[in-house]
């Protein structure tokens, strides 16, 4: 009786992977101008393009562990093995349809098919994941920011990060206080109460443990700046600083993460763009590829081989095949 649903799931994830990988194989291809990668691909060693593909799977695994942290925090079950399994279709869901959104559908529907969470819970772990990106990317450009203003003396820019900060925090308190003393009133939105399971009811161990998940974001969004800064060494021969070229990058990492537009694409490059030729001492005209363009191209590449080999070996795995959609009926 229970083997027509089975099958019904599984021609159904057969199919949206398929459609994940010829995506992603198609963008990889046509997106923008390629003859900009062409000019790259010529001096491309093996070593370096192992090494920056490296580096982009590292990042997919701080990501997937910020998302198992997320559903962790909201005392959700996740397993760490289905959300690395899952990551990378996501993450080509954000790369080649509707940015941070297309990956939150593509991971809502992967998980939803693949465990026995109601959609509530399941949406309620992409939210909270999605805030701790955006709470990790102003740690992080905060950071940087003051660190960047440090070294060049201005005092201006630290004042403001000071007085930025304090507002933030007051801010954040006034939000929880407001949330937890309106909680009865606002049960019927999924969304209200995932910004309730947050606020932890103002439990001091549930706060302090937000706040270390938070700090953590911002140290995966420094380390995606700095692979990115990498990238752009290893494969393009742009000789960008460290910190200005993380700082840039998570400038054009906020701005690729406004909604509704492919990958970012455009907002990201230009915010990167911009930011370089703002506080870069190094290279800011670039005759090829832009570090960025690099960046997610390669991102792209990454995920279509990381998503070919999940689909393959989850298609010729029966036992965990039988395990997870079997969980899922």
């Amino acid at each position: 009786m229970n083997k027509t649903p089975t099958k019904t799931k599984h021609k159904a994830f057969w199919i949206a992977a398929s459609i994940a990988v010829f995506l992603g194989a198609v963008t990889f291809m046509i997106t923008q101008d390629m003859v900009l990668m062409s000019q790259v691909w010529q001096s491309v060693t093996l070593p370096n393009l192992m090494t920056a593909a490296t580096l982009i799977m590292l990042m997919h695994l701080a990501m997937t562990l910020r998302w198992y942290w997320a559903a962790k925090y909201l005392d959700i079950p996740l397993s760490f093995t289905k959300a690395l399994f899952i990551f990378p279709y996501s993450m080509l869901g954000a790369l080649t349809l509707f940015g941070p959104l297309g990956g939150d559908c593509v991971r809502f529907a992967m998980l939803k098919t693949l465990s026995d969470h109601n959609a509530t819970n399941v949406f309620q772990t992409v939210l909270m994941d999605r805030l701790l990106s955006l709470a990790g990317m102003g740690i992080a450009g905060i950071a940087l920011l003051g660190f960047y203003a440090y070294q060049h003396d201005m005092n201006y820019v630290l004042k403001g990060i000071a007085a930025l900060l304090a507002l933030g925090i007051a801010s954040m308190a006034i939000i929880l206080k407001i949330l937890h003393t309106l909680k009865s009133r606002l049960t019927q939105s999924v969304i209200f109460n995932t910004l309730l399971m947050i606020a932890g009811n103002l439990n001091p161990i549930k706060l302090a443990s937000l706040v270390a998940i938070s700090v953590a974001s911002g140290i995966i969004t420094i380390y995606t700046g700095v692979a990115l800064t990498l990238i752009a060494k290893l494969l393009g021969n742009i000789d960008i600083p460290l910190l200005e070229g993380s700082l840039a990058a998570t400038i054009g990492h906020i701005a690729s993460s406004i909604p509704l537009t492919p990958g970012g694409i455009g907002f990201g490059e230009a915010g990167f763009q911009e930011a370089i030729k703002l506080i870069s001492s190094g290279t800011s005209e670039n005759t090829g590829a832009t570090p960025y363009f690099m960046f997610r191209m390669l991102n792209i590449f990454t995920s279509v081989i990381l998503v070919s080999v999940f689909t393959v070996y989850f298609l010729n795995s029966k036992k965990l095949r039988n395990q997870w959609l079997q969980t899922a009926a």
